[in-house]
């Protein structure tokens, strides 16, 4: 019994003039059964946003234990590490030592649940780690022109993705945390 739901092909043109990264590739990616079509393109979109070269990007739900991409040493250990959704705390810390880690949230729940799983901190131990909150709706209107295959432009400008998939275009906002007020917020909004 297979997992995979479909593969997905994407041309694929990445402009973030930002980063001084001008690339065209294509890719292909499984698509696991339980992973929504809003959950697959936002984690190519979170793969471009961070994009490096060398990155390797993970199977998805078929590897639970992989970031979203990744780029290692010659010893296997981390120096990049995208991540989406809300991670573990033990896993979170283990990557102290990586050079380059990003998480993206998927909306409002996840930063909350994030922020929830941050209680009882008393010092700012993730200020080493870049956070990113993904506009959730705008890329749920991208992911109705999804197709088996896809030709994608994708120009990043600051906190934006201005993504044109399949003739349909969405500005996608990319909006950098400070998790540590977000953190602090929350808990302010707990006490009133």
């Amino acid at each position: 019994m297979s997992f995979i739901d479909a593969y997905y092909t994407f041309s694929i043109a990445l402009n973030n003039s930002e980063r001084g990264i001008y690339e065209s590739f294509r890719w292909k990616l499984p698509k696991h059964k339980s992973e929504s079509e809003f959950d697959f393109l936002a984690r190519v979109l979170v793969v471009l946003h961070g994009y490096k070269d060398g990155f390797e990007v993970s199977k998805g739900l078929f590897h639970p234990d992989e970031p979203v991409a990744f780029k290692r040493d010659i010893l296997g250990e981390y120096q990049s590490w995208l991540g989406m959704g809300v991670p573990e705390l033990s896993a979170l810390k283990s990557l102290r030592d990586t050079s380059d880690t990003a998480i993206y949230f998927r909306g409002q729940e996840e930063l909350r649940a994030f922020c929830h799983q941050l209680r009882g901190s008393k010092e700012n131990w993730v200020k080493q780690f870049r956070f990113f909150l993904v506009d959730r709706e705008a890329c749920e209107r991208l992911s109705e022109a999804l197709d088996l295959r896809s030709k994608m432009e994708v120009t990043i400008v600051e906190e934006s993705c201005f993504v044109t998939l399949n003739d349909f275009f969405q500005e996608i906002g990319v909006v950098p945390l400070n998790i540590w007020h977000e953190y602090q917020l929350s808990i302010s909004n707990v006490a009133s």
